[in-house]
This record gives structure tokens, C-alpha cells and sequence, in this order.
């Protein structure tokens, strides 16, 4: 695993109205954001996960800089509430 991409609760909210708000980082911990590389492999993970929420139909405000926050605003996006009854999810 070279990075990841995660929401939390605050931003779970923005979903209802349409907005999903993501963030991400690389693997490296902490980001070297004093090296070249450090940058480089923090943004490719930004470049990939832009790549795949737009191959989702998202539409992503990010510019692919480093200096723009490590977060996405992806417009588009349906929330889904599913809500299981204790008989239907596996121990």
C-alpha cells in the first residue's frame, strides 16, 4: 500500500447535500515536505484517487498542486443510507 483516502464524520454531513469531501495521504509518515519525493509521492496519491472518483462520474475540485490542502471536494456524489437489522450482518 503506497497511500490512502479517508472521510471522517465532520464531513459525512456535506454528503446529504451532494458534496463528498475526502482526503488522503501517502504512506510515507510523516510526508517529507522538504524533499522533492516527499511532494511528488504526496501528490501522486492525490493524482490517482482524482483519477478514479472522476472514472466514478465525480466531478473533483482539486488542481493537483501540493500547496492546495490534501483534501477533495467531489460534486455529484448520491449519499445511500443502509440500515441493516442485527439478524442481517454476520458476527
Amino acid at each position: 500500500m503506497i497511500g490512502y483516502t479517508y472521510y471522517h464524520a465532520q464531513d459525512a454531513e456535506t454528503t446529504l447535500s451532494g458534496i463528498l469531501i475526502l482526503s488522503y495521504s501517502s504512506c510515507d509518515s510523516p510526508v517529507d515536505w522538504s524533499s522533492d519525493a516527499g511532494l511528488q509521492a504526496h501528490v501522486n496519491i492525490g493524482r490517482r484517487t482524482q483519477a478514479a472518483l472522476e472514472a466514478s462520474g465525480l466531478a473533483v475540485g482539486w488542481d493537483g498542486s501540493v500547496y492546495q490542502p490534501s483534501r477533495f471536494m467531489c460534486n455529484g456524489a448520491v449519499a445511500v443510507l443502509v440500515f441493516l437489522k442485527p439478524e442481517d450482518t454476520d458476527p
